[in-house]
């Protein structure tokens, strides 16, 4: 399809317009749904609910049912559906489960990666039932200290062997599936995630997530043949038909590799990113990364390729040539959210995606009884409980690819195609590089609350005010900079838990390896808390804020972000210097600056920053990109010896009230503008949805006298309009989509400064022996953030400032996912 015509079809799409109503996340009357990152949803096919953060399925012999393995933070289960209507015909809880599913060659039994237990579970698949038998372990005599964790699984075509990739040990182990024990170990690449066989079963090769590569082993001998490079992050892979290909999603980039296996190397690189000149087009070559390429399956017939686009929340299309080199993407099919795993049908007829996120985000806050049965593991909650979903598609015709295409288009922001809804502004560049009267941006960010916690009691705004915890009293400094400049009521996390969080407000993404580790290490099934600079691999490609101002040669000042201080090694135990992770990051980190550490007031952070503020005052220079964390707003919940909520949050915002006046009496002001965000809402009430979130926007140019700003804004529309600033490009497709927030911003500056408002509650009002849940919150880690289960914390939080006698807003949840199925739990 021409270029012409893709452009059309999408710009007449209603969906795309900017339009003079609010637009909020929900499903709209044609059935669209508005997600919280701009993007629209439009699923293909019938759509069958299942439990959380499906990242595995598979088609069981007979073609007649589905595997689907859910490995979320509370709901582990194991289902089997009915592969023509989605019907759920049966379901199996599991306690410790990952994303490694395999069936055996006649489809009788599954085997599920065990997680932290080190084994595989087993399931024999017997009269539409799962029944549990005896689990295999992955354990050598020989691990010693290694961390068994299995990954991905791998049937041999014959049944006779299993083969389990161990993530952590860097190898894969063959076990012999008549005497279930460990009969070998090969040593492969950094963090392998996919083991895969030839049809005919000559060879098995491995991804390495972490690796950058793939590895080819031959099965009988355990021998390692060849290492083949690819680009970052190898994810799933399905060899050719006769053996001879090898197809690679590389979940870090916008392509598969085809890799010629007796030749040994990658002899394609095919690009499956959503190209503004249409699919197979050089614009879809060189677009940035953030398409998240993370699941393959090959048709019957071998001609053609399925591509699951997580971040697309489409599947991509591609032909398969004859010479490989000919292969190319065809088109699109949209799926549910963040596609995650696919199969195809023995008659090559029907298409099943697995969509982790499942069919769109939905508010926190609705009248009812609040579910009290918090456990010392996670209780149930909207944003970790996200209802999956799987696609039972038809496989379109070409004609009807076309028209799927367009409309997997159309769900994408203008912005992608180089159309922005925002207007025309003398402070925000239209494009990198262009001249902004702004020369100093100041990046705050904090942790974990929703816009109705704190703000929600300002009337000319979207708020609820019956769900405010943190509101004019406690939080003076936050409603006054929204009232004095601009009040942003329709700003969406595009996070959904700090781990994610942080990745997402630095680097405008999240890797496929951050998407699917995270709910693994927040239910303590295994791997520590490495998203914060700890584990090379959760890095993008393209890095972050910080790497890309390295690149442009832009001044930075880093105060207490990716500082990597968690639970093994508390910053109030800490001596040394602080120094941030990253080749780029270190360097421009201020050394006493203490990162995440609810020990430590972020008055006192503030006081660190003024120390060195102070000198480029009187040096008359200051950093054009400074990022500052201050995240006490994540509270200790009624943890006995500690602050109580209010407290937190008032110091948090004192701190911020204090930051802002120093800055806007200082002689930067005129130059200067001031972005705060929460890394993510996690799962605090908000009437209009989970992701909606506390934003706020300071300068001399930002709108002024009781404006309100509801333009649709995310995370990445703040990155975004940073980087206009700073004459940055977009770190990914994501914040190259955004809507720069140019609407919150006038052409003429009013110089005005802020005096910051004392604190109304005293910042070291202490929880009350007997506090609500004070027992429960004992046993809660808050050495770092997230370590302590939220929808509990948040119950903590809701009791200690409203009482017993009103309850607590419920999470809403799909009326499939059933009381008492929550289990597991954090440390």
């Amino acid at each position: 399809m021409r270029r012409l015509s893709f452009l059309a079809a999408a710009a007449l799409a209603p969906s795309l317009l900017l339009a003079a109503e609010r637009v909020v996340p929900a499903t709209l009357p044609s059935g669209e749904v508005q997600l919280p990152n701009g993007r629209m949803l439009t699923p293909t096919g019938i759509q069958a609910p299942v439990a959380p953060y499906p990242f595995a399925l598979a088609v069981a012999a007979g073609g007649d049912r589905l595997v689907v393995a859910s490995t979320g933070v509370t709901d582990q289960s194991l289902q089997l559906l009915d592969a023509r209507t989605g019907k759920l015909v049966d379901a199996a809880p599991v306690r410790r489960s990952w994303l490694g599913l395999a069936l055996s060659p006649d489809g009788r039994r599954a085997y599920l990666a065990g997680a932290k237990e080190k084994k595989v579970h087993v399931f024999r698949i017997e009269n539409d039932k799962l029944v549990a038998e005896p689990a295999i372990p992955v354990t050598t005599p020989e691990d010693g200290r290694k961390d068994a964790l299995p990954s991905g699984l791998a049937v041999s075509p014959d049944g006779k062997q299993l083969w389990a990739a161990r993530v952590l040990a860097d190898d894969v182990v063959r076990i012999d599936l008549e005497t279930k024990k460990v009969t070998g170990r090969v040593p492969v690449g950094r963090h392998p995630y996919r083991p895969v066989f030839s049809p005919d079963g000559r060879w098995l090769a491995v991804t390495n997530w972490g690796g950058a590569s793939v590895t080819l082993v031959d099965p009988a001998s355990g021998a390692v043949l060849a290492t083949i490079a690819t680009e970052d992050h190898p994810s799933d892979a399905v060899f050719s038909r006769d053996g001879r290909a090898l197809f690679v999603a590389q979940s870090n980039r916008n392509r598969v590799a085809a890799v010629d296996v007796e030749g040994r190397k990658v002899v394609r690189q095919i690009a499956v990113a959503l190209g503004p000149d249409g699919p197979g087009t050089p614009s879809a070559e060189v677009l940035p990364d953030g398409s998240t390429p993370n699941a393959v399956a090959l048709s019957p017939d071998g001609r053609t390729l399925f591509v699951a686009n997580a971040d697309d929340d489409a599947v991509g299309v591609v032909e398969v040539g004859k010479d490989l080199v000919a292969s190319r993407a065809t088109g699109f099919i949209p799926s549910g959210w963040y596609p995650a795993a696919l199969a195809v049908s023995a008659d090559g007829k029907t298409l099943y995606v697995s969509n982790a996120k499942g069919s769109g985000s939905r508010p926190n806050a609705k009248d009812g009884p609040v579910p009290t049965r918090a456990t010392k593991g996670i209780a149930a909650g909207h944003i970790q409980r996200m209802p999956g979903s799987v696609s039972i598609v038809g496989v379109p015709s070409r004609k009807e690819l076309v028209a799927l295409t367009v409309r997997a288009y159309a769900n994408r922001k203008p912005a992608a195609r180089g159309v922005s809804p925002a207007r025309p502004s003398a402070v925000i560049p239209a494009k990198p590089g262009e001249a902004s009267p702004v020369r100093h941006v100041v990046y705050v960010i904090r942790e974990n609350r929703t816009y109705d916690q704190v703000l929600g009691d300002l009337p000319q705004g979207n708020g609820d005010p019956s769900i405010v915890l943190f509101g004019r009293d406690v939080t003076p400094n936050a409603h006054a900079l929204a009232e004095e400049f601009v009040l942003l009521d329709n700003f969406y996390a595009d996070a959904e838990v700090s781990a994610d969080g942080h990745n997402w407000s630095t680097a405008a993404y999240a890797t496929d390896f951050v998407e699917k580790v995270w709910p693994l290490e927040y239910a303590g099934n295994g791997w520590s808390y490495v998203f914060e600079g700890d584990d090379e691999n959760v890095s993008p490609t393209a890095g972050y804020l910080w790497d890309a101002a390295a690149r442009a040669g832009v001044s930075l000042r880093n105060y207490g972000e990716f500082l990597g201080i968690g639970a093994e090694s508390p910053a109030s135990k800490y001596t040394g210097r602080f120094e941030g992770k990253g080749v780029n990051l270190a360097p421009y980190t201020c050394p006493f600056y203490p990162g995440y550490d609810l020990e430590i007031l972020d008055n006192s952070r503030v006081d660190l920053w003024l120390k060195e503020f102070r000198e480029y005052e009187k040096k008359g220079e200051m950093p054009r990109l400074s990022i500052v964390r201050l995240g006490n707003d994540h509270t200790a919940g009624t943890k006995k010896g500690e602050k109580t909520p209010r407290a937190f949050v008032a110091d948090n915002d004192l701190a911020l009230g204090r930051l802002v006046e120093a800055l806007s009496k200082s002689r930067f002001w005129k130059e200067t503008a001031i972005f705060v965000v929460e890394d993510d809402a996690q799962n605090g009430s908000d009437h209009v949805d989970s992701h909606r979130t506390v934003a706020l926007v300071v300068s001399p140019y930002t709108r002024r006298g009781g404006a309100v700003d509801s333009t649709m804004y995310s995370t990445t529309s703040m990155l975004r309009t940073m980087e206009l600033i700073l004459g940055l490009p977009p770190l990914s497709q994501h914040d190259a989509a955004a809507t720069p927030m140019s609407n919150a911003f006038a052409d003429a500056p009013d110089l005005t400064p802020f005096t910051h408002r004392p604190a109304q509650v005293s910042l070291y009002e202490m929880n009350a022996d007997g506090a609500p849940m004070q027992a429960l919150a004992g046993t809660w880690d808050f050495s770092r953030e997230d370590a302590a289960p939220d929808i509990a914390l948040n119950e903590a939080i809701w009791k200690s400032v409203k009482g017993d006698a009103i309850p607590m807003p419920p999470p809403v949840n799909a009326a499939f996912v059933r009381a008492g199925e929550a289990g597991g739990g954090r440390r």
